[in-house]
């Protein structure tokens, strides 16, 4: 939402557009899958650290650097997925 509302829409909005079901704001059955692409992106990083963390899985066999995103999971996984977000959109503006 920050990558799409400061940098695509320059903080311009439709407002009409919002309410309209075939409007600029509209995307494939309610969803954008520019949005879910750069949301699961930016997720993955810190998976690994974040199972270490709760017990799910041994870290013995990770690379400690993939433990170690986890600490900056919020950093990475914002810069992450704005980078994919706004690279995605330049390339598919109506996905």
């Amino acid at each position: 939402m920050i990558a799409d509302y400061f940098v695509c829409r320059h903080q311009q909005l439709n407002v009409p557009a919002l309410y309209d079901p075939r409007g600029e704001h509209s995307y494939t059955n309610g969803f954008s899958t520019v949005a879910l692409i750069a949301l699961i992106a930016g997720v993955i990083p810190s998976l690994p650290g974040f199972m270490v963390q709760v017990n799910l899985i041994n870290g013995a066999g990770l690379s400690p650097f993939l433990i170690g995103l986890y600490n900056y999971a919020w950093f990475v996984g914002f810069g992450l997925a704005f980078a994919i977000y706004f690279t995605l959109r330049k390339l598919a503006p109506n996905s």
